[in-house]
């Protein structure tokens, strides 16, 4: 099965501020700064607004500092951005939470806090989050291990089109895990993965085809 992602950004959905105007037009022109590379300015903006409680630039914050652009990379400081923007309702941000509890990463590792984050931004109907939730009910990581919770989970991810949970489907089908052994199913899953481009599931679709299983050869 996929891994956890360890950590997940989206800047254009950054762009979908609830901000009021003054407030989006700082937002955006240091997200215009941040995509053209001027981290250290765009970080400067970042700060000013994070100060006033926003969201959205405690967010972007996190990001810098998770990835070391424009200050130091620092796990520490990214986690401590990454809550405050979680308990303000990001919930990019709530995903990220989760990845960090799970992966450790500037926090002590911690996969009941990884469930919990995830959680609350599955609650929102976080694709990714769901997803997260799936492995961790398929490994047994801080809960029991439940192959039914983890199919639920990669299905409701699955149908918003998320390429991994897809292929994780597809696996379960293929293995009969929470569900009957069935290879067109398998097939099924494997081919919508595979359609959006994920090499995983690409593979697979050729592994079927070549043992003709799903499918006629």
């Amino acid at each position: 099965m996929k891994e956890i992602m360890r950590f997940f950004f989206v800047i254009m959905a950054l762009l979908l501020t609830t901000c009021s105007p003054a407030l989006a037009s700082e937002l955006d022109k240091a997200l215009a700064l941040y995509g053209d590379g001027y981290y250290s300015s765009a970080y400067q903006i970042f700060v000013a607004e994070a100060n006033k409680g926003n969201a959205e630039a405690e967010y972007m914050i996190a990001l810098m500092y998770y990835k070391g652009q424009g200050v130091s990379q620092d796990y520490q400081e990214a986690f401590k951005w990454c809550k405050l923007a979680a308990e303000h309702g990001d919930v990019r941000a709530r995903v990220n939470m989760g990845s960090m509890y799970y992966n450790g990463q500037g926090v002590s590792q911690d996969y009941q806090e990884a469930v919990k984050w995830f959680k609350l931004a599955a609650d929102k109907g976080d694709m990714r989050a769901e997803f997260n939730l799936g492995v961790i009910y398929y490994k047994g990581y801080g809960v029991n291990q439940d192959y039914k919770a983890a199919y639920k989970w990669f299905k409701l991810s699955a149908d918003k089109d998320y390429a991994p949970a897809q292929l994780n489907l597809g696996f379960m089908y293929e293995k009969g895990q929470a569900v009957v052994q069935n290879y067109t199913e398998s097939f099924k899953w494997f081919k919508m993965s595979a359609d959006q481009g994920y090499a995983p599931a690409l593979f697979m679709v050729g592994s079927l085809y070549y043992q003709g299983l799903g499918i006629q050869q």
